[in-house]
């Protein structure tokens, strides 16, 4: 497999315009769906359910450890990776974008987005222009809905707890638990 990996090495570097000094001085290290062990090396040090959540990504897609470094001086920059094809994240996300009185949702968690935010006009930009959703005019939504949550590529995963959804009873900053209930 190694072998196979390598002899494709430079048409990938060749497609995507990298010159191979960026190339050997970075490196570009290939994961296998059955070997996901070059993501724990890449982000040893992180908590290991960081670890296993960039392990989850990888077990999906086949695809790239994009190694960074930091400027002198600066703090630790973690590997990118960059999966062959889209992996899911996580659980879809409802949220709504709607105009007037916030609905009930269920579960008591939740993701708002101001209509007419700069957030909003990119959301709404991004699931138009996505073929996987069925929306091409999403502005116009006003129902709680969710999204897939897919990505292409990844870099350390945030600490639980960090997203900026609002619980509607508590207002918390946890969108899938209410810190309440």
């Amino acid at each position: 497999m190694e072998a196979e990996i390598r002899k494709d090495d430079n048409k990938v570097r060749t497609s995507r315009g990298i010159s191979k000094e960026v190339w050997e001085a970075r490196p570009y290290t290939r994961w296998t769906k059955d070997d996901v062990s070059p993501i724990e090396e890449a982000y040893a040090g992180l908590a290991g359910s960081q670890i296993n959540f960039m392990k989850n990504l990888a077990g999906q897609q086949v695809g790239w450890i994009i190694t960074r470094h930091a400027v002198p001086h600066a703090p630790h920059v973690w590997p990118e990776i960059r999966p062959d094809g889209l992996v899911r994240t996580g659980p879809p996300m409802m949220h709504w974008h709607g105009v007037g009185e916030e609905p009930e949702f269920p579960n008591g968690g939740y993701s708002e987005l101001d209509r007419g935010s700069k957030a909003w006009k990119e959301h709404c930009r991004r699931v138009n222009e996505n073929d996987l959703e069925e929306d091409t005019e999403h502005e116009t939504r006003q129902d709680p809905h969710t999204h897939k949550t897919w990505l292409n590529t990844a870099s350390r995963p945030r600490r639980s707890g960090t997203s900026r959804g609002r619980c509607p009873r508590c207002r918390g900053g946890i969108p899938r638990a209410c810190r309440t209930g």
